[in-house]
């Protein structure tokens, strides 16, 4: 069966890829495809490899069928169902021949060359996810033309892309608002997550189970629902247009205590036994939540803080509802959705990558430098419930 596998995974990997090519380059024809969305539908075309590739270290690797259950149903959807299909039936005492190939190789040795094998993929997908990314660079860089071109490395390189964006649009007052709006949501976010967090964490209350069920079934409904009424209060309250980033950092914060789930089970982690103690040394709650929770908790603060910064950047349907195409009071999504506007594209198209580089490069450095945080912060409050 193991031989099998590996038969039928290669044939699905070349018939695959040759068959997703042949469909794509029929439906470039029909929709007229090209540029960037061509090059990110042929990226896609090495998914079935991908897998494939991940699906033949597998089954040299894997020990039992639990473990090689994962890479059998990612083969059967991505890559092959037929060879899948084969990796489920593989018995256990042929998985367990892994075991004996191992010590003939070396385990240092097996483990040297596996390891090689996962940064190859891993090098191969990253230069696919980063691709897009180094174009959009290059286009911000572009001066021969502002429209859209079918070449990716430009004739001639320049900054007068950049030089328009500050000194011919309100960018930089697009960028000011939506940094306020991070900055403002981090910190009134954070606080709301972690004192609700804090409570549902280490309090016992009538209504707490209820309370907990009631916010997880309102978190399903979309939000875009309330966006009539939104309007019409903040509207009311002149919360619009020019004030419209005063709106939007009350919307993202009003509603954030809803999102307690991870904060919660981070703080789960935490022995009550430190609650205890600093409660017969006379601490009060909220002495114990600052001075004995938090500075155990920088994690899941920072991940929270995380979160409530990068979300104005990339919220778009709300900001634009509540802006109304008033420049002072835009966001750096909305406005610079307006250039790409069938009469403004051709003319604004490489300014637009350029302010893309510059959109990114705040949101970029903040994940860069708490990435350690951000990810004890996911894995700490997955831990328990």
């Amino acid at each position: 069966m193991k031989v099998a596998s590996k038969i039928f995974i290669w044939i699905g990997m070349i018939v695959t890829f040759i068959s997703d090519n042949i469909v794509i380059s029929m439906m470039a024809k029909i929709l007229e495809m090209d540029g960037w969305s061509l090059l990110f539908s042929r990226a896609t075309s090495l998914m079935p490899i991908i897998i494939g590739v991940i699906a033949l270290l597998k089954l040299n690797t894997a020990c039992s069928k639990k473990a090689l259950l994962p890479t059998a149903i990612l083969t059967i959807i991505f890559c092959s169902p037929l060879a899948g299909i084969f990796m489920l039936c593989i018995n256990e005492t042929e998985l367990k021949l892994n075991v004996y190939n191992k010590s003939i190789l070396g385990a240092k040795a097996s483990r040297r060359l596996s390891n090689i094998i996962v940064y190859a993929i891993l090098v191969l997908m990253t230069v696919v996810w980063m691709f897009p990314f180094f174009g959009i660079v290059l286009e911000s860089f572009r001066t021969e033309t502002t429209m859209q071109v079918s070449y990716l490395w430009p004739k001639e390189f320049g900054f007068d892309n950049y030089i328009r964006l500050f000194k011919e649009t309100d960018f930089l007052r697009w960028f000011i608002n939506t940094g306020i709006m991070g900055v403002a949501t981090a910190v009134l976010q954070t606080i709301f997550v972690l004192a609700m967090s804090y409570v549902l964490s280490r309090l016992r209350f009538r209504g707490r189970k209820a309370l907990m069920n009631f916010m997880l079934i309102l978190g399903m409904f979309p939000g875009f629902l309330t966006m009539l009424l939104i309007y019409k209060v903040f509207t009311d309250l002149g919360l619009t247009m020019n004030m419209a980033p005063l709106g939007l950092i009350i919307v993202y914060c009003a509603s954030s205590g809803m999102g307690y789930y991870v904060s919660k089970g981070f703080f789960d982690t935490i022995p009550k036994s430190l609650d205890e103690a600093a409660r017969v040394d006379g601490a009060t709650r909220f002495q114990i939540f600052y001075k004995v929770i938090l500075p155990l908790s920088k994690p899941i603060v920072i991940y929270t803080v995380l979160m409530g910064f990068m979300a104005p950047w990339g919220e778009f349907m709300l900001s634009s509802y509540l802006i109304h195409e008033n420049s002072q009071g835009m966001s750096v999504a909305v406005g610079m959705f307006e250039w790409l506007s069938k009469t403004m594209v051709n003319s604004n198209y490489t300014m637009f990558c350029a302010a893309g580089v510059v959109v990114a490069i705040p949101v970029t450095a903040v994940f860069l430098l708490l990435q350690k945080y951000y990810v004890e912060g996911v894995t700490g409050g997955a831990v328990k419930g």
